[in-house]
């Protein structure tokens, strides 16, 4: 699956619940390291389930492998390795990638109703 074939409201609470995280950049694994919309739209459940990891868009380019220790968006991860600034630098990018995706999304949709 990739990001074309989920629902925008899905992007949009994914991208919400970053951003929310990026504005107060505090990592709290018991707020963070939970099911998103996204987890719910495929069905799978973050940590264990290698589902996530074969149908979730997000784990193309690593940003979240369903386990902290493979996935960017976790402070604890490998390629965080609890580096603060770092992790705040691989959410801000994860944020910055579905806010390209909306806004071509909307563009394309704009492009059709002309």
């Amino acid at each position: 699956m990739n990001w074309n074939d989920v629902p925008t409201e899905v992007i949009e609470s994914v991208l919400n619940k970053w951003k929310q995280i990026l504005a107060h950049g505090e990592w709290r694994q018991d707020k963070i390291w939970i099911p998103c919309a996204l987890c719910v739209f495929i069905d799978c459940e973050p940590i264990s389930n290698t589902h996530c990891y074969y149908h979730c868009p997000a784990s193309n380019g690593d940003w979240c492998k369903g386990g902290a220790y493979d996935s960017k968006l976790a402070l604890s991860s490998q390629f965080n390795e609890y580096n603060h600034e770092k992790w705040l630098d691989n959410v801000e990018e994860f944020c910055n990638g579905l806010e390209k995706h909306l806004n071509r999304r909307k563009e394309r949709e704009n492009d059709k109703t002309i």
